[in-house]
């Protein structure tokens, strides 16, 4: 199993476990597709910052915590964006 296949499956337990409704109105497959596409946006960019940090930790070991911190902030607001999905 490579690092993407990981990524994948723990996107995909993410969207899972969050277990998004369709907000009245809205299309079912547009709106879980814009929810899809923010999860992994998102979780990309914080894997990447995440990777970049850690590659500078010897370097750069308070900026990178720095770093790693706000990947972390921004993985956990991501995911209570979704929380907040309207249903």
């Amino acid at each position: 199993m490579t690092r993407e296949d990981t990524d994948d499956t723990t996107r995909a337990q993410l969207a899972d476990r969050l277990r998004l409704r369709t907000p009245d109105g809205d299309d079912v497959a547009a709106a879980g597709d814009l929810a899809n596409f923010v999860l992994d946006r998102m979780l990309e960019a914080t894997d990447a910052l995440n990777r970049y940090a850690t590659l500078r930790l010897e370097e750069a070991p308070v900026s990178s915590r720095y770093a790693i911190h706000l990947a972390a902030s921004i993985a956990s607001e991501v995911t209570a964006w979704v929380r907040r999905w309207p249903a």
